[in-house]
């Protein structure tokens, strides 16, 4: 595993043996992962979403345009403000269609709607029944990876 990093990854950039499109032959790990992108360009998720600094808005839009995804600036479609780690970064949603993507925003609007947005992000049922359990404990609860392994 290790060798196979050293050669496809390199300074925040994995190199694809295959192109994901034309002219998308690396991506960058975070922003968005590469494992929600995955998820997306798959039909798996329906929506996953990504914090994006200005400097890098746009590759961003560039790398949604050649993979034929669309994209929503979700604080300001919502209206709702994030808690962001580094300044200047705001959240945009990725999916297959615009409509999707506004329904999610909307979803996302409310923080009580954990269980729908759960769902718009692609996760199982019985994933998200389990997250609300443990929620409901407060974290006095059993591990959540305890609870995943014994699920």
């Amino acid at each position: 595993m290790e060798a196979l990093l050293s050669r496809n990854y390199e300074g925040g950039i994995i190199r694809l043996t295959r192109p994901l499109a034309p002219g998308v032959s690396c991506v960058n790990v975070n922003d968005p992962t590469f494992s929600d992108l995955a998820g997306v360009l798959t039909g798996v998720k329906p929506v996953t979403y990504t914090p994006c600094s200005r400097e890098k808005l746009p590759g961003f839009k560039a790398l949604c345009e050649k993979l034929g995804l669309k994209y929503l600036p979700a604080e300001k479609f919502a209206g709702r403000n994030c808690f962001h780690m580094r300044r200047q970064k705001e959240v945009f949603f990725i999916g297959r269609d615009l409509k999707t993507l506004k329904t999610a925003a909307l979803i996302w609007k409310n923080p009580s709607n954990i269980d729908r947005w759960s769902g718009m992000l692609g996760y199982p049922a019985c994933c998200v029944r389990m997250h609300s359990e443990w929620l409901d404990t407060m974290g006095h609860g059993p591990d959540l990876v305890e609870m995943a392994f014994r699920n």
